[in-house]
């Protein structure tokens, strides 16, 4: 709650010769680059609202921050990432946010609007919904989070990937949650795109328990604006193209910028790969026949050798703003790709 108690417990590591500076905790920005205030501090328990009163200003203005520990200029441990709990506008995705800022914003807009026909009319007001904004953005608190990666452990080899709370907090305590239960478990890759119409590769797929692309754990959660681009290693969570709040389990891995930007706004990504590029080459190279068995004509995407993810599991992640380099496709083997 705003301006409660928020305890954390310090426990810092040994200091050595070189290094006896005190403990200090400081809170970054997203990058991890720019620090927005610190204190020094003892081990034990520190109350962050009375030792570090800046924090609510900050969650006023929305920013997700991260709390780090360091000694000197050495950061030591994950970070605890405090996500301020504030209103939003009515969830959208990229297209119905354009759309309601024409608009709302250009009579042009309303006026080109006003000249369509009435089935174009209907077409339109399937794809968006046009909704009021809240009459006012209210700051209730931070939710608290630590700083974990994403491991996939597939029958090809493992996956990591970096999880941007800053980006998509919901979509991630979403995922992290299907995670800890085990959903995951001896899950098959159920769709591989190699290439999309422009020829460029796609995605994979999976997150189906039934392996059939149309499972999901019984529930939707609500679509989550991110700046995340789509492009190779991205991880993103899927959904219906028409309805933007109707992620479930299933998410996809981008395969190449050039076929994945036009996502970009349209689906909730979270993360990035940073370790196993070539699996994730492996993966998109296997044989694939028809989706449906049933009919030959339907797209090439089913792998015709199951790719079966053994577990997934959350590790935690290195300090905040270590530098944390994105797997490129240009550092898999050519023989894979």
């Amino acid at each position: 709650g705003v301006e409660r108690s928020l305890i954390v417990t310090v426990e810092g590591d040994e200091a050595s010769d070189e290094n006896s500076r005190p403990l200090r905790l400081v809170v970054l920005d997203a990058s991890g680059e720019e620090e927005l205030t610190g204190v020094d501090v003892e081990e034990g328990e520190v109350d962050l609202g009375e030792v570090l009163p800046k924090i609510w200003s900050i969650g006023r203005e929305g920013k997700t921050i991260y709390l780090q520990l360091t000694r000197g200029i050495e950061r030591i441990g994950s970070a605890v990432v405090l996500i301020p709990m504030v209103s939003h506008p009515p969830i959208t995705d990229g297209l119905t946010a354009r759309l309601r800022r024409a608009v709302t914003e250009s009579p042009a807009a309303v006026e080109q609007l006003s000249r369509l026909s009435q089935r174009r009319l209907l077409l339109l007001k399937e794809l968006i919904s046009v909704g009021d904004p809240p009459e006012r953005n209210v700051f209730s608190g931070f939710r608290t989070a630590m700083d974990r990666d994403l491991v996939l452990k597939t029958s090809m080899g493992e996956m990591r990937f970096a999880l941007d709370e800053s980006e998509a907090p919901e979509t991630i305590r979403h995922i992290s949650t299907l995670v800890e239960g085990g959903y995951y478990t001896d899950v098959v890759f159920h769709r591989v795109v190699r290439e999309n119409e422009t020829g460029h590769p796609f995605i994979i797929q999976s997150g189906d328990p039934t392996g059939t692309g149309f499972g999901g754990p019984g529930y939707m959660v609500d679509f989550e604006s991110s700046e995340i681009p789509h492009r190779f290693g991205t991880i993103s969570l899927a959904r219906s193209p028409t309805d933007p709040n109707s992620g479930g389990s299933q998410f996809f891995v981008c395969l190449s910028r050039e076929a994945c930007a036009s996502l970009d706004g349209r689906f909730a990504s979270f993360g990035q790969l940073i370790h196993g590029a070539e699996i994730l080459d492996r993966i998109s190279a296997v044989p694939v026949g028809p989706a449906d068995e049933d009919d030959p004509l339907s797209p090439l995407e089913l792998p015709l050798t199951p790719v079966v993810i053994r577990e997934a599991i959350l590790v935690d992640a290195p300090a905040h703003g270590t530098g944390r380099d994105a797997a490129e496709a240009d550092d898999v083997p050519a023989v894979v790709r």
